[in-house]
């Protein structure tokens, strides 16, 4: 039987000897690290590239929806200011015109809310009422209420 030792001293002699089996091994352990090395660097720069696209386009994207916002104010705050006083209806028909469901999709909602000064409630209530809300009431808001107060015992 052989010495296993005795084994590994000849592999390690015929490799000392023949020192192409290490130059060979060592340029092929070069060769597949700097392909891998290029590999990695430019799938870096390809993902990079392609994160810092979608970024610009959802920026663009954006600042387009953004302009169309702004836009929709300018339009309701001409509306507003267009001369006369604006009913109800007339900011229906502004409403439909600019197509908000379509245009401005982020919009939840918009009203039309009439300024209603104290004196003026009543009259308000039941015009609300002849139009088709029947249970409508005005709610004052209680921080309004309670300050009106205090300014009436301070005037006093």
């Amino acid at each position: 039987m052989s010495d296993p030792n005795s084994r590994r001293n000849k592999y390690l002699d015929a490799l000392k000897e023949d020192w192409r089996f290490s130059f060979i091994l060592i340029a092929c352990l070069a060769l597949t690290f700097t392909t891998s090395f290029v590999v990695f660097q430019r799938d870096r720069s390809e993902i990079n590239s392609r994160f810092l696209n979608d970024v610009n386009e959802i920026e663009r994207a954006i600042l387009d929806r953004m302009e169309h916002y702004a836009i929709a104010i300018v339009h309701t705050r001409a509306f507003f200011q267009y001369g006369e006083k604006p009913t109800r209806d007339d900011f229906r028909k502004f409403f439909s015109a600019m197509m908000v469901q379509n245009t401005y999709p982020g919009i939840q909602g918009i009203g039309y809310a009439v300024r209603a000064l104290p004196r003026k409630i009543p009259s308000l209530e039941a015009d609300l009422r002849r139009s088709g809300f029947l249970s409508f009431r005005l709610r004052l808001n209680f921080h309004n209420v309670c300050r009106d107060r205090l300014l009436q015992e301070a005037r006093r």
